[in-house]
């Protein structure tokens, strides 16, 4: 059998939807975590497609990050976050959850293969006083201590953090804060950074990628196109087809999702929700098959954005709220 996948969408490979059938055994709070971590993803991106060019996000580091700032909200500010994000669980709940996950992602097996680190920290104008309940919650449940710095010196203060990030993610995000972006009246700063670099478990042989016609949205356009053949899933829908490529000891996966049509991209999107999600991935089938990827390269560009979510989250960190 063959398959063409053309990468017409990328996603996260979230806990609650194992790779390769392997189960996964949580707790209930984490599973609760991850089942609105999994709602919060989609939703987000159901906000976010209709941006102009690729799209490439993290859903687990924006839920991770805001559930931080969450730690330090109260009334209606804490009321409209766990709508947003979909936090079911009560505080003193929450929290070791989410610390929870990042063990489960944090794993201490020696013979793991891939990487895979995620980094939280708080920086803080010193001698602020911020209320040491949230600095322990923060600290405890997401290892973000505090770092204290001094945003009236606000470029040093920026250089600080962005070195820190780019030390996290190994040099791969440098500059994150460009300049500008912190002033004097900055007082708390939240950074998360994700890292993961792994092996697919059957590679893609370099002479066997070929220039070939890939067809976007926007036009059709010359791009590498790498083969292999190799033993994964396979899920057919209605309109279109995800496969399964699995990283080195199938521990992780990449779930890519064509439209049967070429133009079928907006059609499939509006399909995409949490719970079909889980039902593709639960009926998926096992083959042998010839996979054809187009090879892709992100660089991505970040800027500060000082709209927050709309999903009932309007308004909560605007100066002076």
């Amino acid at each position: 059998m063959k398959v063409r996948c053309f990468v017409a969408l990328a996603m996260t490979v979230l806990l609650s939807w194992p790779a390769w059938g392997q189960a996964v055994q949580l707790k209930p709070d984490t599973a609760a975590v991850v089942q609105g971590d999994n709602v919060f993803a989609l939703d987000l991106y159901a906000r976010l497609r209709d941006q102009k060019g690729n799209l490439f996000f993290s859903p687990y580091s924006i839920s991770n990050a805001l559930a931080m700032t969450y730690a330090g909200a109260k009334g209606q500010t804490a009321e409209q976050m766990a709508t947003a994000l979909h936090f079911g669980l009560p505080q003193d709940r929450l929290h070791p959850a989410f610390a929870d996950l990042h063990a489960q992602l944090h794993s201490a097996n020696p013979k793991q293969k891939y990487q895979l680190s995620v980094a939280n920290a708080l920086w803080g104008q010193k001698d602020y006083g911020f209320l040491p309940a949230f600095l322990a919650v923060t600290k405890k449940n997401y290892g973000a201590g505090l770092h204290e710095v001094n945003f009236m010196q606000a470029e040093q203060a920026r250089q600080t953090i962005n070195a820190w990030v780019e030390k996290q993610t190994k040099e791969k995000i440098k500059d994150l804060l460009p300049q500008g972006s912190l002033d004097a009246d900055t007082r708390l700063v939240l950074t998360n950074a994700i890292y993961f670099k792994a092996a697919w478990v059957e590679a893609f042989a370099k002479e066997q990628t070929k220039l070939e016609d890939f067809h976007s949205p926007a036009s059709k356009v010359k791009v590498d196109l790498m083969r292999q053949s190799l033993l994964t899933n396979l899920y057919k829908g209605d309109g279109f087809q995800m496969v399964e490529l699995p990283y080195e000891q199938r521990e992780l996966s990449m779930f890519v999702f064509l439209p049967n049509k070429k133009d079928g991209l907006p059609e499939f999107e509006k399909k995409l929700t949490s719970a079909k999600m889980e039902d593709w991935l639960k009926n998926k089938k096992t083959i042998y098959g010839r996979c054809e990827v187009a090879q892709i390269h992100v660089h991505v560009a970040i800027q500060p954005q000082s709209r927050s979510l709309r999903n009932g989250h309007a308004g909560s960190f605007h100066q002076g709220g």
